[in-house]
């Protein structure tokens, strides 16, 4: 569960990194150049979505296992006190992060569902979405995938789904980057505070990315 959730971490701060050329200001030349570069060879493509799908597919599996463990272990009475990752401070159960774990993972899984329907299937069927738009980068004609991400995330549907995405993703990372952590046996008291907090920042900084794009596509 941590190995997949870390490398599942280091795809979000390359997607994000890959998205912030929306942000570059030259009319989409950049964003353009940089999804035709990717998408140049198909196979490799192909590939790696492969072991991109395996990664989630694992993680969501160890989802589910780890819960009906866990379920399983303490019986029909639920705990009234857990353990902090912070030394000598004990939570809440029923406000406890990792109570909550597998259901922001749902509603993240419902966000990246959505993502894969727009930009991927590119089944979205609005009217002002026109997936087979091309735009001129060098001498050639590319499929214009900055105009069709600036008119997805102009529609409510991706307004509303994004944010709370965004919003749930930066829980879900909260909790789950520091637990990785844990969870391979990297735990000391003199690092610990580093890794929990660090875990906070990096949640608040891929949420806050992704979740900007929407709302700067519609200023």
């Amino acid at each position: 569960m941590g190995i997949t959730g870390l490398l599942l971490s280091g795809f979000l701060v390359t997607h994000l990194a890959g998205n912030m050329l929306l942000l570059a200001g030259d009319d989409g030349v950049s964003y353009n150049a940089y999804a035709h570069a990717l998408h140049a060879n198909p196979k490799l493509i192909m590939v790696a979505e492969a072991i991109l799908a395996l990664l989630f597919l694992t993680h969501i599996f160890l989802a589910f296992a780890t819960t009906k463990e866990n379920r399983d272990a303490r019986g029909p009475v639920g705990y009234t006190e857990k353990n902090s990752k912070i030394e000598k401070r004990t939570l809440d159960a029923k406000i406890s992060p990792s109570n909550w774990m597998f259901a922001s993972g749902a509603v993240v899984l419902g966000f990246i569902l959505l993502h894969l329907f727009d930009f991927t299937l590119e089944l979205r069927t609005d009217s002002s979405i026109n997936y087979e738009a091309t735009a001129d980068l060098h001498g050639e004609q590319v499929t214009d995938a900055y105009g069709k991400a600036i008119a997805i995330l102009q529609t409510w549907p991706s307004i509303i789904g994004y944010l709370i995405g965004c919003l749930f993703l930066g829980w879900h990372l909260g909790h789950g980057f520091s637990s990785a952590f844990q969870s391979l046996g990297i735990n000391h008291p003199k690092w610990n505070p580093i890794i929990h907090y660090g875990g906070i920042a990096f949640a608040i900084i891929v949420a806050a990315g992704f979740g900007f794009f929407p709302i700067w596509a519609n200023l």
